[in-house]
């Protein structure tokens, strides 16, 4: 496939730019939906690359078309990937066919009566897994489930990369007002670390956590290679020391910690403060606020 992808790319004539990653990233997506189509193995790598694919290929793409500049590009990036993050259960559970449980009030069907798309009677021989007499077995629904899982998987890591990219893409140690994209990426950080404790399958929690922690790492190599002084050095360097300091700490600490109702409630409010402030920060850097001023 990666081989597949660089000829694809090659072919097309000029500079590079972006009609060789919009071209590229489209053969390596439409290559991983063919393979995970047909050999029904490795979906979450699949998922990602597919993921990943769609994203860069829709960026090269906005850019041959619409010229549009990169930081508008990373930043529409950027949010489209925070709704990708909300999203992403619905979508694998929708990918997999999975319905959701029914909650019927008192009064409508479906309270004392089995639903007919729904197993009726469970039966269950000793030393042997439950099966349900009915249009779906377990066996199905597990499949499915597994599917489901692993759809989720590939696209938190897919998700992961495009947003880590973005972010620090839009970290330019060079530009004016360079607090700001620091404050949306410390932000999106903090977010996505938090968001992390939300998943119940150990890989995926990893996942979101570890993009939310490579995220402020990333950005303080970029500062650091491109301003290489003594300051932009020692704070990347403290950066680089503290944040996997605090990550053995937090995995050595919490899994044997039990909070309160209310501290989990707490936790949840700073995930959303640091939810609400990235479509305004975002809208702010793209300069979407000057175009409606003095439109």
């Amino acid at each position: 496939m990666p081989a597949l992808a660089v000829a694809a790319a090659a072919a097309v004539p000029g500079p590079v730019g972006a009609p060789h990653a919009a071209f590229g990233f489209g053969v390596a997506g439409v290559t991983a939906l063919l393979l995970m189509r047909f050999t029904g193995r490795r979906l979450g790598i699949y998922t990602a690359i597919i993921t990943i694919s769609v994203g860069v290929m829709l960026v090269g793409v906005l850019r041959m078309v619409a010229l549009t500049g990169a930081v508008t590009l990373m930043g529409c990036l950027l949010l489209a990937c925070v709704l990708g993050y909300q999203f992403a259960p619905s979508l694998s559970r929708w990918l997999t066919g999975i319905r959701l449980p029914v909650f019927p009030s008192a009064t409508s069907r479906w309270v004392f009566e089995a639903r007919p798309d729904l197993p009726t009677t469970v039966v269950k021989a000793e030393g042997a897994a439950p099966v349900l007499e009915g249009p779906e077995s377990v066996r199905e629904v597990v499949l499915r489930a597994e599917r489901a899982r692993s759809f989720l998987t590939g696209l938190l890591a897919g998700l992961g990369v495009l947003i880590a990219a973005s972010a620090a893409g839009l970290c330019d140690p060079s530009s004016d007002r360079r607090w700001l994209p620091l404050f949306l990426a410390g932000f999106t950080a903090g977010f996505l670390i938090l968001r992390g404790r939300s998943f119940l399958d150990r890989w995926q929690a990893i996942t979101v956590t570890v993009t939310g922690v490579a995220i402020p790492a990333i950005v303080a190599v970029r500062y650091v290679v491109v301003l290489w002084t003594p300051a932009a050095l020692s704070i990347g360097v403290a950066v680089l020391i503290v944040l996997p300091a605090a990550g053995l700490i937090a995995a050595a600490v919490v899994p044997n910690t039990i909070y309160s109702p209310l501290f989990r409630k707490l936790v949840e409010w700073v995930e959303y403060l640091c939810l609400m402030p990235l479509f305004p920060l975002a809208l702010w850097l793209m300069n979407t606020y000057e175009a409606i001023r003095y439109r």
